[in-house]
């Protein structure tokens, strides 16, 4: 076979760019392709772990409850059911202002085998009932609505945390059932933790005679339905339980509405309750529903909100008109309420043990032994408010703001039973101790 010389032929210069630039043309989107595919796998990857670690800090806090969307936590009793049921059961609402001690009384309360209340991790904050309903407002209150609140800022928060948080409530279908109630709200300024009370009265303050339409028998069911879900109907149908317990601050601004809700179509000794805006005789007819309201020295309250992310912005001043209206808000509807005490943190937390004994006595439960009722109590704090009397006088007090806020606050405060006095004379001594020393 002969051999050939197979000589290659050369490039010439304008042949050789020319491929150079064709080969560049085919490599370049190549390049950028694998490129954009290892920065989205990257994008991807960090989201993803993100969001593992969000749903891993939302079911420590909030529990398993949390992913269930709302449409599924709910009984499905009647009115009437429902009436039945508070023939011989009592609904206790707990209120009052928020860091004043709400949780603390409805955890002692709830230990008691005559009670039952939801359970620590419903899913919503605190297990608070006002976040796990839809019949009434929770006022821009709460985590789940932070978020949609322009007036709250929180430097905790990253953007990519806010859109995880997107993501996660689109793909869970979790959809709040209160955004439709606090859409009404997003009109004015006044709404969430520290400030809630400030708004216009009709917003706020919900009693029969504002709300009427709404104290009817499908919103008294559709409200027991979604509490009933965290009592558990096995705990509901028990006849060792007569008390169903639910714990939301907020109760101080609509327990009138709640005693009409709760109430309708209650029957005692062959007389039915009728609304608030009818009844003229209150002790006509014992009430289903029952009332402890929490209250606490208002400086200490004001200043247990500013550790809360959600009310930085607020000054003492802002806390302080919030507290004197939760508090009015409370004395004006009090009269109206059947059943109905106001327990002072401070004096709770001088005899635990006593002034729990006394609400068993009050709401007619099993007595506890002296031993049990001291074990139960042994965590309570004797001075509640030690940490921010030190707090005020380090960081806040000054004669002058002192004497303003004496000024501006002093006569509301004291139609309540405190005193701004005492805090401004504590913390002068402590000056002059420091002083001498």
């Amino acid at each position: 076979m002969p051999v050939t010389n197979r000589k290659k032929k050369k490039k010439t210069h304008g042949q050789s760019e020319f491929a150079e630039e064709k080969h560049d043309a085919e490599i370049k989107p190549k390049v950028q392709r694998r490129i954009m595919r290892r920065l989205a796998s990257v994008v991807l990857a960090v989201i993803a772990t993100a969001s593992v670690q969000r749903l891993y800090k939302a079911q420590q806090m909030f529990g398993w409850l949390y992913f269930v969307p709302e449409r599924f936590k709910h009984l499905s009793l009647s009115a009437e059911e429902w009436q039945k049921i508070l023939e011989k059961k009592k609904v206790l609402f707990i209120g009052g202002h928020h860091r004043a001690g709400t949780t603390l009384i409805w955890n002692q309360l709830r230990r008691h085998p005559n009670v039952v209340g939801f359970g620590n991790k419903t899913g919503s904050d605190f297990s608070e009932g006002i976040f796990l309903q839809d019949v009434y407002p929770s006022f821009g209150i709460g985590r789940d609505f932070q978020k949609n609140s322009q007036s709250v800022y929180d430097p905790n928060i990253t953007i990519l945390e806010t859109v995880i948080d997107v993501f996660l409530e689109s793909i869970l279908i979790r959809q709040p059932v209160r955004r439709r109630l606090n859409n009404s709200m997003e009109t004015t300024k006044f709404k969430g933790l520290g400030r809630y009370a400030l708004a216009p009265e009709d917003h706020v303050h919900w009693t029969p005679e504002l709300k009427q339409r709404e104290i009817n028998a499908h919103n008294q069911a559709r409200l027991l339905n979604k509490f009933g879900y965290h009592w558990t109907m096995s705990k509901i149908e028990d006849p060792n339980i007569k008390i169903l317990l639910e714990k939301s601050p907020p109760n101080a601004v609509l327990s009138t509405f709640l005693q009409s809700l709760i109430n309708l179509g209650h029957c005692n000794n062959d007389k039915c309750w009728q609304s608030s805006t009818e009844q003229t005789n209150f002790n006509q007819i014992s009430s289903a529903a029952i009332f402890i309201f929490m209250q606490r020295h208002p400086i200490a309250t004001s200043l247990a909100h500013m550790a809360w992310r959600d009310c930085q912005g607020l000054t003492l001043n802002d806390l302080m008109a919030n507290w004197v209206a939760v508090s009015l808000y409370m004395h004006i509807d009090f009269p109206r309420l059947q059943q109905a005490t106001v327990i002072r943190l401070e004096d709770f937390a001088d005899d635990p043990a006593s002034l729990l004994a006394g609400l068993y006595d009050w709401l007619q439960l099993d007595p506890i032994s002296e031993t049990e009722l001291t074990i139960n109590t042994n965590t309570v704090y004797s001075d509640p408010n030690a940490k921010y009397l030190d707090q005020y006088c380090s960081s806040h007090y000054t004669r002058q703001d002192h004497a303003a806020l004496q000024s501006t606050w002093q006569d509301a405060v004291s139609r309540f039973g405190y005193d701004l006095t005492s805090w401004g004379a504590a913390c002068e001594k402590r000056a002059n101790d420091e002083f001498s020393e």
